[in-house]
């Protein structure tokens, strides 16, 4: 009976450090709960997007009227294709979407 109860113990002790390890380490990357609570990056915040794959080389350029275009990979009639996302990050709101006449998409 004592070796039961010590083995549920271990085991919630070990699942609640597990728990604590992912939370952490969710927290640590970029744009993650930590890292926006602390200002570390500039992260305010993330947007996600159906059928777009961003990659260690999409990049975002501001257009000057308070929108950013986004390079990033998206999904087409004819596959995974590069392209320009157009957002506003202030709502969210995607303004348009522009494959570019290029193949390679990953």
């Amino acid at each position: 009976m004592r070796r039961k109860q010590i083995f549920g113990t271990a085991l919630a002790a070990l699942v609640l450090a597990g728990a604590a390890a992912v939370a952490g380490w969710q927290g640590l990357q970029t744009c993650g709960w930590i890292d926006r609570a602390l200002a570390r990056s500039g992260c305010l915040g993330t947007v996600r997007f159906d059928g777009v794959k961003l990659s260690y080389k999409s990049t975002a350029q501001p257009m000057g009227d308070g929108r950013v275009v986004i390079e990033a990979d998206m999904l087409t009639a004819d596959g995974w294709r590069p392209g320009l996302i157009v957002l506003d990050p202030v709502t969210g709101d995607e303004g348009g979407r522009y494959p570019l006449p290029l193949s390679g998409g990953t």
